[in-house]
């Protein structure tokens, strides 16, 4: 017959080891990563209850830089073709660039326009600047025939 107490006891107390374990584990881990990093774990709100895997949040939304989106951008609106920048090499340099800069569906637009804006010929910009509708495609097309 199936002692229904007995294996209530042994559920609760594998729970309570577990979570024994866990403690130790908190309290080893905040040994070792040392005095300043135990520092900033002392600025974190409600870490007496946290997990480990809530701890290894907070420190690594601590540590990772926040992207400045105005900073980015700014390096894009900057971005020139360079002397002897091929512009399959500037276009390159653009689009990475403006993936650092949440344009969202503009994207492509705002590439065109960097595109034509940060060429160092002005008669590829003026050729540019002639075509109607002008997308990504279109320039590319037409900086490769000129």
């Amino acid at each position: 017959m199936w002692n229904h107490g007995n294996y209530g006891s042994r559920g609760f107390n594998f729970i309570w080891m577990r979570h024994r374990l866990m403690l130790r584990l908190k309290a080893i881990s905040l040994h070792v990563i040392g005095e300043e990093c135990l520092e900033i774990y002392n600025t974190f709100n409600e870490v007496s209850s946290a997990s480990m895997n809530d701890l290894l949040a907070k420190f690594q939304a601590y540590f990772v830089p926040q992207r400045n989106i105005t900073y980015e951008r700014q390096k894009l609106l900057l971005l020139v073709q360079r002397e002897r920048q091929f512009v399959d090499d500037f276009i390159t340099e653009l689009r990475k660039q403006l993936r650092n800069c949440d344009y969202g569906s503009l994207s492509d637009s705002i590439l065109v326009d960097q595109l034509v804006r940060g060429l160092r010929e002005s008669r590829l910009r003026e050729h540019l600047l002639r075509v109607p509708d002008m997308d990504i495609k279109k320039a590319v097309g037409h900086l490769l025939c000129c």
